[in-house]
């Protein structure tokens, strides 16, 4: 009886340990916190990302996102040598979520359910047509982060944007998240 107790409590203990020290925890059915970050990478992250991470958010979506600072665009690009605005989001979901997207946006357009902006999450997905033609499918899409903030992969590179700012504001279509 001792010998059983002992097992289970020194397993308990390995489990507390391996989780307060950045290993991996299982993740919820959203996928909301799926890796422990110190106080410092979160204060980097949030340096880098320009929003305030905690470890409530989807820390390894962060990370990941993180990791394409500096990243130039690239026509038909998906990966950090260079990527376009789908390559950008497949890549990230492929890495974060192990979803694989097509790489268009009208075709990740037409598998993501509609979202009400007020019920987004970090993880969904936003679409803008940029040529003014909101009535159309989509053309171009980020990845939102929280705090209206959403990172895209634009002609200058990666970018972390505003769904505020005029440009997008007047270029916006919908939210979406991925069936």
């Amino acid at each position: 009886m001792k010998n059983k107790l002992f097992k289970s409590l020194f397993c308990a203990g390995l489990l507390l340990f391996t989780c307060s020290c950045g290993g991996d925890s299982q993740s919820g059915e959203n996928g909301s916190n799926d890796t422990y970050c110190t106080e410092q990478e979160l204060a980097d992250l949030s340096q880098t990302l320009g929003v305030n991470v905690t470890n409530d958010d989807d820390t390894k979506l962060f990370r990941e996102v993180a990791q394409w600072k500096d990243v130039p665009f690239k026509s038909a690009g998906a990966d950090k040598d260079g990527a376009d605005c789908s390559g950008f989001v497949d890549a990230l979901y492929l890495t974060v979520y192990g979803v694989t997207l097509p790489r268009q946006t009208s075709k990740i357009y037409e598998q993501a359910s509609i979202i009400n902006l007020d019920y987004i999450h970090p993880g969904d997905l936003v679409f803008f047509r940029t040529d003014g033609k909101l009535n159309q499918t989509p053309n171009y899409l980020g990845v939102f982060l929280k705090d209206k903030q959403f990172a895209v992969m634009s002609s200058k590179g990666f970018r972390i944007e505003s769904l505020e700012s005029s440009y997008y504001k007047k270029n916006f279509v919908c939210a979406g998240r991925v069936k």
